[in-house]
């Protein structure tokens, strides 16, 4: 039992709780009709840790409300919203299940609860550690209709089932 509690206490001794204090997401896709649509939210939620400044050993999860997505478009937001069932579905959540060095960049796999579908996704990220704070830039693309979502048509011009995710973050590491 004392070599259990004395693990558990180094472990955590080198262990650093990062603080989420800069955040937006943007998720684009696009039709015929309306060419790019990039809605943009900043009510993003994230429980990060990491050892030793080490990014490979990053372990958490990204948070983001579903009703906080807004672009140039309010009218389309609304239709979008509608279409998405954000009152049902009020978050997306992204949890890191595995990280690995991609060149000068991370290959971060993990988790995505969507519209109450959860499936594997694969994310880019770049990711800079200065001092106290770590930098953080992800990319990556989601199919909405693998996640139960049929996106609306205006007559025969439907919008893009691809939807391309930027996740751009900033953390004070504690």
């Amino acid at each position: 039992m004392k070599v259990l509690l004395i693990l558990l206490l180094t472990t955590s001794l080198f262990s650093s709780t990062l603080y989420l204090y800069d955040k937006k997401v943007t998720a684009t896709t696009s039709s015929v009709i309306t060419d790019v649509m990039n809605p943009m939210s900043q009510n993003m939620s994230s429980v990060l840790t990491m050892k030793n400044k080490d990014p490979l050993t990053l372990s958490g999860s990204f948070t983001v409300e579903m009703n906080s997505f807004m672009s140039d478009q309010l009218e389309r937001d609304e239709a979008m919203k509608e279409t998405l069932n954000v009152e049902d579905f009020k978050t997306a959540t992204f949890t890191i299940t595995n990280m690995e060095k991609f060149n000068d960049d991370y290959l971060v796999t993990g988790i995505m609860l969507f519209h109450g579908i959860e499936r594997e996704m694969e994310v880019h990220a770049n990711i800079k550690i200065e001092e106290k704070t770590l930098s953080l830039t992800a990319t990556s693309m989601m199919f909405m209709s693998k996640h139960g979502v049929k996106m609306p048509c205006l007559i025969f011009v439907c919008v893009e089932d691809k939807v391309d995710l930027l996740v751009e973050a900033s953390y004070i590491i504690d």
